[in-house]
């Protein structure tokens, strides 16, 4: 009887990264971080490198495509440091032919210090009634004496809801940017984008947000009550009317749906600083499987003449009640 023989194993490439983790350090924005991978084949057949995929931000310069057993290889990669400022780190994943690591890591990490600086940040919001929000205070400063600008222009798509002033502070150098609230109620997003004459930052744009009450706020704007689904409880809702500015007021007029909708008004405080609009849906008056929309129309005597709307969208989901369903699971 012959014995069985043993097959020698296929000679299989390996892949090893010399310091896969690369610290670029301290670079300034706008500047490039590259760096040369090394690769080792620690196995007994060529690495073939397929690919390398780097994500936004990076470019692969050069790769070896294969790599002889034993020998070593390298893979260039630069990562474009415009517009980053602070922490920054990156991935690029490198694919090959090793089958036990088809996939490998490279990475690349520093500090960015910006070309200007925009302190306390470039992110500003405005939330609050209208005559009690302040001014923001902006400092555009350059990170250093090397890196003169000066603001030429500004152009903002918020027009008419946020104003801007520009102060120098030290020319050059150092700019301060008040920035105001002009509507009395409404909700924005947009920018105040402050063009300079420097070409590595040739813009610097500050986001600026508003949620602006008036002096009634009501809470929720959109409410869903009644069966949801079915077996489940019916939901009731709740409508807050309070004053802002923690005066006494009255509600003047509630103008809603009576078929759709019982209301209960509670005061939420002594002295009627505030109201609690308890809603309960009528479901008696709603389809089976219906969703129906109302709205709840409030006048106070504060913010008179506008009106303030909540609406309200009425759900009988409850199937189990449709007597041509009687029997169904």
């Amino acid at each position: 009887m012959a014995l069985p023989q043993d097959h020698p194993q296929a000679a299989v490439p390996a892949i090893e990264v010399v310091n896969p983790i690369h610290d670029f350090g301290e670079l300034m924005e706008g500047e490039v971080a590259a760096h040369e991978y090394v690769i080792r084949n620690t196995g007994e057949a060529v690495l073939k490198i397929e690919r390398v995929s780097a994500g936004s931000g990076w470019a692969v310069i050069q790769f070896d495509p294969e790599i002889p057993p034993g020998s070593k290889g390298k893979a260039t990669l630069e990562m474009d440091l415009t517009d980053y400022q602070g922490s920054v780190r990156k991935s690029a994943t490198l694919f090959s032919n090793d089958p036990e690591n088809p996939r490998t890591l490279l990475q690349m990490h520093g500090i960015v210090n910006p070309l200007i600086q925009v302190q306390p940040g470039d992110r500003i919001s405005f939330r609050g009634i209208d005559n009690h929000l302040q001014h923001r205070v902006i400092d555009v400063v350059s990170w250093s004496p090397s890196f003169d600008f000066k603001i030429k222009e500004v152009e903002t798509n918020l027009e008419g809801k946020v104003g801007y002033s520009i102060e120098t502070v030290e020319e050059n150098r150092h700019y301060r940017v008040t920035l105001s609230n002009l509507i009395p109620l409404g909700v924005y997003n947009g920018f105040v984008r402050l063009k300079t004459d420097l070409a590595r930052k040739p813009e610097i744009t500050l986001w600026v947000s508003g949620i602006i009450e008036g002096e009634i706020s009501v809470k929720p704007q959109t409410l869903m009550v009644g069966k949801l689904a079915n077996r489940e409880e019916v939901r009731l809702g709740t409508v807050l009317v309070v004053n802002n500015r923690g005066e006494s007021f009255k509600i003047i007029s509630m103008d809603y749906d009576e078929d759709l909708l019982d209301l209960q008004k509670r005061p939420l405080t002594a002295g009627d600083r505030g109201f609690s609009l308890e809603i309960t849906p009528k479901l008696e008056n709603i389809p089976v499987g219906k969703q129906l929309k109302t709205v709840l129309s409030i006048q106070t005597e504060a913010s008179s003449p506008q009106k303030h709307e909540v609406q309200i969208h009425v759900l009988n989901m409850d199937i189990t009640t449709d007597p041509s369903r009687e029997g169904e699971p």
